[in-house]
């Protein structure tokens, strides 16, 4: 218990550390940079598999946070407005957490064909990408172009707007 308690402080003061690093840099990645994270089943995951000609949405999110609870259950929810998007869904957490954060939130996106769960493993998210607060939405053009971002939970609305 210590030891897990530990971890996720460790966790919390890596991103706040990274994140106010980060804040240098005020705008978020305006192209996909190069990364590499892990599938649930420990396969690396980089720029190079991502979706080809269509539409990429990363969100990051922490399994702790309540604003990301809402938003991936908002999103799982309204699949149907989602089904033409690739969507990556990263977190810094550890993979059994991600997996039980699925089954209890995310259980409407989890399995589906165009949703990929990643482990931001290393973590380098947040220093690749720049978002400011979970959860954090980035939507990418078929071409690799920032689009849109989004900070924070929005409502589902939005959401569904920004990547029509």
């Amino acid at each position: 218990m210590k030891l897990q308690l530990f971890s996720k402080i460790s966790l919390l003061l890596a991103f706040v550390a990274i994140l106010s690093g980060a804040r240098a840099q005020t705008k978020p990645a305006p192209f996909i940079p190069e990364f590499t994270f892990q599938r649930l089943d420990n396969r690396d995951f980089s720029k190079k598999d991502l979706v080809k000609n269509r539409k990429v949405v990363f969100i990051l999110f922490d399994v702790t946070c309540n604003h990301c609870q809402h938003e991936i259950e908002g999103i799982g929810k309204k699949y149907e407005e989602f089904k033409h998007v690739a969507i990556y869904l990263v977190s810094m957490d550890t993979k059994p957490a991600i997996m039980k954060f699925m089954s209890t939130y995310g259980k409407n996106l989890y399995g589906k064909p165009n949703v990929t769960v990643l482990h931001d493993y290393r973590p380098e998210f947040v220093q690749k990408f720049y978002p400011d607060k979970f959860p954090a939405m980035f939507i990418y053009s078929d071409k690799g172009a920032l689009s849109k971002y989004m900070s924070g939970q929005k409502d589902i609305k939005e959401v569904i707007k920004a990547v029509k």
